[in-house]
């Protein structure tokens, strides 16, 4: 039987570390020198999220618990992209279809993510990352 990560890191109290990729939820990538977000969310995320509706709700408390843990900073910067652009790559394909956390301006992911950001706004290195922010939200709003 095969192990669901994300449900595992539920029951250990580890979900921001699977969602950073940190240590045994860390996916090598084989490209570059870093963790490939987009297997963590894709492959065991998903994959408990389309299970049920009871899961699917879990994985939005889940996320948008993490999606609150972020400081300003580049490094939680480049995690908040990463893991959203991997979400929305899923959505496109049809995952996530109970998620109800970017339905809107409004819902609970995007403000979540708009706050974050206006606090990165306000730091020294905003205007260094202007360009990766925008590639993002640009992929965002097509999805």
């Amino acid at each position: 039987m095969t192990t669901n990560l994300f449900k595992s890191a539920i029951a250990s109290n580890q979900v921001n570390e699977f969602f950073r990729g940190d240590g045994s939820y860390h996916v090598a990538s084989p490209d570059y020198e870093g963790h490939v977000y987009g297997a963590n969310m894709g492959g065991h995320a998903r994959t408990y999220a389309d299970f049920n509706l009871s899961n699917c709700k879990q994985f939005d408390v889940e996320f948008l618990k993490f999606l609150g843990s972020f400081l300003p900073s580049k490094e939680d910067l480049n995690h908040l992209l990463a893991n959203i652009s991997a979400y929305f790559s899923q959505k496109i394909r049809g995952g996530f279809a109970n998620s109800k956390l970017f339905e809107s301006d409004s819902s609970p992911g995007s403000i979540a993510v708009k706050e974050f950001l206006l606090k990165v706004k306000k730091t020294s290195f905003a205007a260094g990352v202007d360009s990766q922010i925008n590639r993002h939200a640009v992929f965002m709003r097509t999805a």
